[in-house]
């Protein structure tokens, strides 16, 4: 009995760790560098955004063909939402679910392998408030702590979770997660598909069972977004189109 309220009280302990964490991260950060919104990829996404609530608009626009292959669920999330609230509370809402769920994968996998408080308390401080890593660091580089929210700072956050939760072995967690991420971004999760099927192999043997099970969660949960797409992949491309996108994004032309 003592034994079993000792384990409970560690792990409330750990839990209450990795909140604790994970706040201090996601407010230091916002705090930090704040939230945007003009510039950045939104002279892409809120013209997208206007033609989910208006079809009609942007007729004959070879970048409007561009909206109809865009497959993300993210956007059109906003449209709806914003029916009720404005864009920017909006996506300071997404931007506020964004950083948690970053420094949720952080302060999980740091209270997981770091015993002192303290240490954990500096390492989730300095990640939140390092300009090199909001910025020149591969997770800035990534858009992962984007002053700016769009659906891929969500989708990376989601996969870094998963991808905590399958180092703490939590397979159906992890999978499950990372599956739900391909609704908000593709690419991304493409790449972190690849990582998940490597460690899959090398862990096969000892996890075979949570393995599979964790493999049929994740594809029952990606078919719907497979069918769905189906459609924008047969998406014949208008005339100019692709000048049209390099036109849009003159930074293609600069390698």
């Amino acid at each position: 009995m003592i034994t079993l309220l000792g384990r409970l009280h560690d792990r409330q302990t750990q839990v209450g760790n990795v909140i604790l964490l994970t706040l201090l991260g996601a407010y230091l950060n916002i705090i930090a560098y704040g939230f945007r919104t003009i510039g950045g990829d939104y002279d892409f996404q809120l013209p997208l955004l206007n033609w989910i609530r208006n079809p009609a608009l942007y007729p004959k626009d070879p970048i409007r063909e561009a909206y109809a292959r865009f497959p993300t669920l993210f956007w059109p999330m906003v449209a709806a939402i914003s029916k009720w609230f404005s864009t920017q509370h909006v996506l300071f809402a997404f931007f506020v679910l964004t950083k948690v769920l970053f420094f949720l994968a952080v302060g999980a996998f740091v209270a997981a392998t770091v015993r002192q408080r303290l240490l954990a308390v500096c390492i989730v401080a300095i990640l939140a408030v390092s300009p090199q890593l909001n910025s020149a660091m591969p997770f800035g580089a990534s858009v992962a702590l984007s002053t700016y929210q769009t659906h891929a700072p969500l989708g990376i956050a989601m996969l870094l979770l998963a991808g905590v939760l399958l180092v703490l072995g939590r397979w159906s967690s992890a999978v499950t997660l990372a599956a739900l991420s391909i609704y908000i971004d593709a690419v991304p999760f493409l790449h972190t598909a690849c990582a998940f099927a490597i460690f899959a192999l090398l862990t096969w043997r000892k996890q075979v069972r949570r393995i599979g099970l964790a493999a049929c969660l994740g594809i029952l949960i990606c078919l719907p977004w497979l069918r769905a797409s189906e459609s924008t992949l047969k998406v014949i491309f208008p005339v100019d189109y692709l000048q049209g996108l390099l036109l849009f994004f003159p930074f293609h032309f600069t390698i």
